[in-house]
């Protein structure tokens, strides 16, 4: 997708009263989320790792969804919490509904992104397939702690999701990202879904 496409899904995402429902003008001034801080990287696992894998994900890609479910927990207690990974995570959303979802996942304090995301792929059958999928973000939101007010705020936020979809074009036109999941590991890159075993064989031998 170029930029110019990409523009146009934005501005009409911006100002489709369907997509919109729910969304008031008054709220969102009541409220300030700050886009530079939610567009600030977000990282799992010690700066200090020798390894860092990079993870672009869309929040409602099913093979990102198994990745975080089946394969994670378990590369987060070998390799993450032991200090010889560090994960970054990158949005690639899909469409508009990954894109309202990181949005909201990046306005949450930096020490609640991680869980955000586990319980945003936990749930990710329940809220994408919802008939109401807002009112579905907003109830995961209030679990991080995020007042309706605050969350359609951060859906209304252009700088913040104008940045969202800019990690998408930038990753696209310099890495070649084209899919999700996408990893880069040190100087490799993987393109879609790994079963457990061949991960962790992969990251066994990479942090030797």
């Amino acid at each position: 997708m170029d930029r110019r496409t990409l523009n146009l899904v934005l501005a009409s995402f911006l100002a489709a009263p369907t997509a919109l429902a729910g969304l008031s003008r008054p709220l969102q001034a009541q409220t300030t989320v700050d886009a530079a801080a939610a567009l600030a990287p977000r990282f799992l696992g010690s700066e200090d790792a020798p390894l860092t894998m990079i993870e672009y994900f869309s929040l409602t890609c099913g093979a990102c969804g198994k990745f975080h479910r089946d394969v994670l927990p378990t590369l987060k207690e070998k390799y993450i919490d032991t200090g010889k990974l560090r994960m970054e995570y990158r949005d690639f959303p899909l469409d508009i509904w990954a894109l309202r979802a990181a949005a909201m996942a990046r306005s949450a304090p930096q020490k609640r992104y991680d869980a955000l995301i586990t319980v945003l792929f936990d749930q990710q059958a329940r809220w994408t397939r919802a008939d109401d999928v807002l009112a579905a973000l907003k109830q995961i939101g209030r679990l991080a702690g995020l007042s309706s007010n605050y969350v359609q705020a951060a859906l209304m936020n252009t700088e913040l999701l104008d940045g969202i979809a800019n990690s998408r074009l930038v990753a696209n036109r310099d890495l070649g990202v084209q899919s999700t999941p996408t990893f880069l590991i040190g100087d490799r890159k993987l393109n879609g879904f790994l079963p457990l075993d061949e991960f962790d064989a992969l990251l066994a031998e990479m942090t030797k």
